[in-house]
């Protein structure tokens, strides 16, 4: 209402003044009768209508006004799997999907992007998502989704149900998403071959004197292996030989000392020997798509007939077996990176994990457990433990036309103005 009433305000104020005109005598002029003229009346009808836009324009673009996306003419609702996962997907829930599809659903990937994909290209693709180099991040592409999918369109997910893909803080939607899950292959290939889960304490001990910045390094990969497999890791770091209990699992001996008698369980020590700092690579060490681990300085020994598990490019032993005790491990480095680039790399990780777990591997261990169907039930907004969702993909802003379109009409109406006021002056 501002918007038409300001400048027809403006208008009507801008009146024009009264030209004096003289005249020799008003003798002979007939006396008539007195009519009051207004001269507040509306003119320059072009002006009026160009104020009236510009005022108009000049509101919209201060509102910050959006253009929202609607869905595809015909397009029901979108149906997200993710790629890897579809073969496994449509095994379980080939009747839901083909009846989706069926009803006007859009198969699209449910991973970043959310491309459209093609069932028949799709289901021969590999169906065990734990071989992918990072695990997605169900919740993530999740809240990603509600900010790309069109609005007015239901969404439906298909997914694996275990919980390592659900990492985080639950999203809270704010709209209609039905997510069905299926057991993972593997996952239910093992519940058919009813494996025992491994439920005792492991007991790793560490003694570290002078090394202890190589125990930090250590530590931090069993505190990994803990969290990655959830198993029950009791795990200590000692500084007196005499507290080290004789009945752990895994002993790492991180100092020049001798080890005392008495330990049964298996050992991973450091060498002594003559330093040698000539840079290489480390070579035996499995798993991983990296290049091989660089070396940097060694420990050269005399021992014979070590069963080498590592070594460098002159078959110098990095890391081998004491013949004369299977479970004892002589290590010719140490977990330093002045040492070497070990600890650095995605491979140390996965070879503590197989040395503390008796060759155990990242397949072998990974988590299994399921998400409980609740969790995929967005019917009820979660305020209290989520965060919320909106959707500004859906909107695309469209203030920059309106700005245009007011300074357009902003100059047309100077010039008209300006060419108005000059014929009044002629």
């Amino acid at each position: 209402m501002a918007g038409i009433i300001i400048p027809i305000a403006i208008h009507l104020w801008n009146v024009r003044q009264g030209k004096v005109l003289e005249v020799g005598t008003i003798r002979f002029m007939e006396q008539s009768q007195k009519k009051r003229a207004s001269n507040l009346r509306i003119s320059e009808w072009v002006l009026l209508f160009l104020r009236c836009l510009t005022i108009l324009f000049f509101a919209i673009v201060m509102a910050g006004p959006v253009w929202k996306k609607s869905a595809n003419a015909g397009e029901k609702g979108w149906l997200l799997i993710a790629p890897n996962e579809l073969k496994e997907a449509y095994h379980q829930k080939s009747s839901i999907i083909d009846s989706l599809l069926k009803n006007g659903y859009q198969l699209r990937a449910f991973e970043a992007g959310f491309s459209a994909i093609n069932l028949s290209d799709s289901v021969t693709k590999n169906s065990d998502s734990s071989l992918l180099a990072t695990t997605p991040n169900y919740w993530t592409l999740a809240s990603k989704l509600i900010a790309t999918a069109p609005l007015g369109i239901d969404l439906a997910i298909i997914s694996s149900n275990q919980i390592r893909h659900f990492k985080g803080d639950k999203p809270s939607i704010n709209r209609s998403v039905h997510w069905m899950v299926f057991m993972d292959t593997i996952a239910r290939k093992n519940n058919q071959a009813a494996i025992i889960v491994d439920t005792t304490t492991l007991r790793i001990a560490l003694f570290a004197d002078q090394y202890l910045h190589d125990a930090s390094y250590v530590s931090t990969a069993i505190q990994a292996i803990r969290d990655f497999t959830g198993r029950e890791i009791r795990f200590e770091v000692y500084k007196s030989t005499n507290a080290i209990p004789q009945n752990f699992d895994v002993l790492f001996w991180l100092s020049d000392t001798p080890i005392p008698t008495g330990f049964s369980g298996k050992i991973i020590s450091y060498q002594k020997g003559l330093l040698r700092q000539d840079p290489g690579f480390i070579y035996g060490i499995q798993g991983g798509v990296e290049n091989n681990i660089e070396l940097y300085q060694y420990l050269e020994t005399d021992q014979k007939n070590l069963l080498k598990i590592w070594e460098n490019g002159k078959g110098d032993p990095i890391l081998a077996v004491d013949p004369n005790a299977e479970k004892h491990y002589l290590l010719f480095t140490h977990f330093d990176p002045s040492w070497n680039n070990l600890v650095w790399s995605n491979r140390f990780a996965e070879w503590m994990l197989t040395f503390v777990l008796e060759g155990s591997t990242m397949q072998d261990v990974r988590d299994n457990r399921t998400i409980a169907p609740g969790q995929l039930d967005f019917s009820k907004d979660n305020k209290s433990a989520s965060k919320k969702i909106t959707n500004p993909a859906n909107e695309q802003p469209i203030g920059n036309i309106f700005w245009f379109l007011l300074m357009l009409v902003f100059i047309i109406e100077r010039i008209l103005s300006f060419t108005s006021k000059s014929k009044s002056n002629v």
